[in-house]
């Protein structure tokens, strides 16, 4: 395995281990997914702000192209050498 290999699962744990804790410290709004819900707005009960719109866009943008990416490692994208 190459360094990277190791950082990449150090960052995974990390991430585990944070969320974890965001989980059982009971403090409302400390976990991954409730973050992200504020930032776009799920979590608000009055109108969506122009802000919330922008950071939904840019999640859908990353999701557009993080899926493809792992799923098809962009094969089909990539130029095919003749």
């Amino acid at each position: 395995m190459t360094l990277y290999s190791w950082l990449w699962i150090a960052w995974a744990a990390m991430f585990c281990v944070v969320e974890y804790f965001a989980i059982t410290n009971g403090v409302p709004g400390d976990t991954l997914s409730e973050q992200v819900w504020k930032l776009i707005g799920t979590s608000t009960d009055g109108g969506r702000t122009v802000a919330n719109w922008i950071w939904r866009g840019g999640l859908l943008a990353l999701f557009a192209w993080l899926i493809p990416h792992f799923f098809t490692g962009w094969q089909w994208f990539k130029k095919k050498k003749k």
